[in-house]
């Protein structure tokens, strides 16, 4: 969950039973400006920015990725503008990309970078826009209300979603306990081939191929 460098008007919900994290406009006037968060964290290479927005509620947020830190959502490079009735739409600098129809309040929307440049617009893990603008820069979470006491769930950021894992075993592992360990280890994303390794205490090593079918979510 991200932490936060400024927070003008927002207050910062938790909520541990979830994992939930919620932002919360405090202020009582309707307009751009006055209600702002600004992460301290950045996205890493390839990271991801999820949210949950009710398209119920009638009240404008934007919600988005930003190389500077800005109160105005003109600036910001990667967003999604939270309207009214599910109308939701992809904004970079102000400028409409595309329109999603967001159904249901347990929706998930993602802003993710993949292979370090490439930025990806998801609606519950399936992409529905690619940015035509490619990015390296550090980019930070930025949320703007406009309508008065609304609020945006779920607020969750990750900072690497590729990498190598590595599971070490003390000298007490028996086999069994290594083939439990792999067979329970699962794996998220299209469907994708995954080098294994296992080396035993005197440095050698076994590799095997294996080809993980999965279905293609996040």
């Amino acid at each position: 969950q991200p932490t936060y460098s400024e927070l003008f008007n927002v207050e910062v919900w938790y909520s541990p039973e979830d994992n939930d994290q919620v932002l919360f406009n405090t202020s009582n006037i309707t307009g751009w400006g006055h209600s702002v968060a600004m992460s301290k964290n950045s996205i890493g290479h390839n990271g991801a920015l999820r949210f949950q927005a009710s398209p119920l509620i009638q009240a404008t947020r934007v919600l988005g990725l930003s190389t500077v830190m800005t109160k105005d959502f003109k600036q910001l490079d990667y967003a999604i503008v939270v309207g009214e009735m599910g109308r939701f739409a992809v904004v970079e600098k102000d400028k409409k990309m595309f329109e999603v129809q967001v159904s249901t309040y347990t929706d998930i929307l993602t802003i993710e970078r993949h292979n370090s440049d490439t930025i990806n617009y998801c609606l519950n893990g399936k992409v529905f826009y690619t940015s035509a603008t490619k990015s390296t820069a550090e980019l930070y979470f930025i949320a703007i209300f406009y309508d008065a006491k609304a609020q945006a769930n779920h607020i969750l950021m990750n900072y690497d979603i590729y990498g190598d894992l590595t599971i070490e075993f003390n000298e007490n592992a028996t086999e069994a306990a290594v083939n439990g360990i792999t067979r329970a280890v699962s794996c998220q994303g299209a469907t994708k081939t995954v080098d294994l390794s296992v080396t035993n205490n005197m440095d050698l090593k076994s590799v095997k191929t294996l080809t993980i079918n999965i279905p293609d979510k996040r």
